[in-house]
């Protein structure tokens, strides 16, 4: 990756977050990876392999758009701290969401081609779908570049915080049984079928709602 077609960011303004946008809309495309790519790929990136590779998997694409996202405005000297949101879902159960926390707002890749940017800080969300159930902000030191997202989850101490905040009368979460819930959740959905009807659905580039 040639770091000198980097965007050039200023802050958090809506010129900046736009910059943002289109260039993790262009470096990273949604695409439907075969099932061999997705194991072999799914989490184990750092923010250069995925903008090395040029792309993610349509399904759950948060977690490698977030990652490039907060590698770009940390290499641009702006403050970008990685947001763990566990939630639960109606239709997946169990799982993760990731935001990028920047100075006074917060930078959210929702899914289906949408991102959000809010002032304020980033507090998770509940709807029909979904309830979160847990939010904490990982520090800089751990969350660096060099690092996947397993490592900087393991690193970070996902698992205790999360036993922790749920009580001692809750069966131990693991980080490797949640991600192994979710391959399966992936291998599973990851069909033809379903890739066709999300393009037809989903616009093609990335719309940001900036407020």
């Amino acid at each position: 990756m040639n770091t000198t077609t980097l965007p050039q960011l200023r802050g958090t303004t809506r010129e900046d977050i736009e910059k943002v946008i289109h260039f993790v809309d262009a470096n990273v495309r949604r695409i439907r990876w075969d099932n061999s790519t997705l194991q072999q790929k799914f989490l184990q990136r750092t923010a250069l392999q995925i903008l090395n590779d040029g792309t993610t998997h349509y399904m759950g694409p948060c977690w490698d758009l977030t990652t490039v996202t907060n590698w770009l405005f940390r290499e641009n000297g702006i403050p970008a701290h990685l947001i763990v949101e566990r939630l639960i879902h109606k239709e997946q159960g169990i799982t993760l969401h990731l935001a990028t926390q920047l100075p006074g707002r917060y930078l959210d890749h929702l899914g289906d081609n949408q991102t959000h940017s809010h002032p304020g800080t980033y507090q998770g969300w509940t709807n029909e779908k979904r309830v979160t159930t847990f939010v904490y902000t990982l520090p800089p030191a751990i969350a660096t570049p060099e690092k996947n997202l397993i490592t900087t989850l393991e690193e970070g101490g996902y698992e205790q915080k999360i036993n922790d905040s749920e009580g001692t009368d809750k069966p131990s979460e693991t980080l490797e049984g949640l991600f192994q819930a979710k391959m399966r959740q992936a291998l599973q959905a990851n069909t033809p079928t379903n890739f066709e009807q999300w393009l037809r659905k989903t616009p093609q580039i990335l719309q940001l709602t900036y407020a």
